[in-house]
C-alpha cells in the first residue's frame, strides 16, 4: 500500500474504533509476519534475515502503538470525567451556599467554599493520578505482550530452520526484532499522540 506512515497510522487508528475489525487486521498482520519469515530462503544471509525480522517486528509494533493510543484516550476520558464531575459538584454546592438565610454566617460560607475548592482540587488530582497509573500499567502490559509476540515469532521460525530457540544465533534476531518492534510502536504512537 503506497501510503505515507502518518496517513496509514490515522486510518488504522480510525479502524481501531471498531475493536473486532481491528482485531481481524491485527491477526492478519501476524499471519503475514509468519508468512514473510517462512519465505526467507534457506541460504539467506544476515542482511536478508534481519530485514525480514525488522519489517515484521515494526509492523507488529505499529499495531501496538495504535492500541496504546486507545489506552491514552481512555485515560483522557477518565480524567475529563473526574474534572467535570468535581466542577459540577462544586458548582451545585456553592449555589446551595448562596441560599443561606442567615446573613451573618457569610464567613462560614466563604470557609465552606474554600474547603470545597480544596476538596475538589485534591479529588481531581487523585482521579488523574489513578487514570495515569492505570494507563501506564495497560501500556506496559501491551508492550510486554508485543515483545513476547516478536520473541515467539522469531524463535518458532529459528526452530523451524534447525536453530535452538535459546542459541546465540536465535537471540541475536530476537533482540533485533524486539528493538524494531519498539521503534514501530513508538513511531506510530508519536504520530498519533505527540503530547504523551
Amino acid at each position: 500500500m503506497a501510503v505515507g506512515h502518518q496517513r496509514l497510522a490515522a486510518v488504522m487508528r480510525g479502524i481501531a474504533n471498531d475493536p473486532e475489525a481491528f482485531g481481524h487486521l491485527y491477526g492478519a498482520e501476524q499471519q503475514y509476519a509468519h508468512h514473510v519469515m517462512d519465505g526467507i530462503p534457506a541460504d539467506a544471509g544476515d542482511k536478508t534475515i534481519r530485514d525480514r525480522v525488522v519489517e515484521s517486528s515494526r509492523a507488529m509494533g505499529a499495531y501496538d502503538g495504535i492500541r496504546s493510543d486507545i489506552v491514552y484516550d481512555e485515560r483522557f476520558k477518565k480524567t475529563q470525567w473526574a474534572a467535570d464531575f468535581n466542577h459540577g459538584l462544586g458548582t451545585s454546592l456553592s449555589t446551595a451556599l448562596v441560599f443561606n438565610p442567615v446573613s451573618d454566617l457569610s464567613p462560614v460560607g466563604d470557609l465552606s467554599q474554600r474547603t470545597l475548592d480544596v476538596w475538589a482540587y485534591e479529588s481531581n488530582k487523585e482521579h488523574v493520578s489513578e487514570a495515569n497509573l492505570e494507563a501506564t500499567e495497560k501500556n506496559a502490559k501491551t508492550y510486554d505482550a508485543g515483545q513476547h509476540d516478536v520473541e515467539k515469532l522469531v524463535r518458532a521460525w529459528a526452530d523451524s530452520r534447525g536453530h535452538a530457540v535459546d542459541s546465540d544465533w536465535t537471540k541475536y534476531y530476537v533482540h533485533a526484532g524486539q528493538d524494531d518492534y519498539e521503534h514501530g510502536r513508538d513511531r506510530t504512537l508519536s504520530t498519533l499522540r505527540a503530547d504523551r
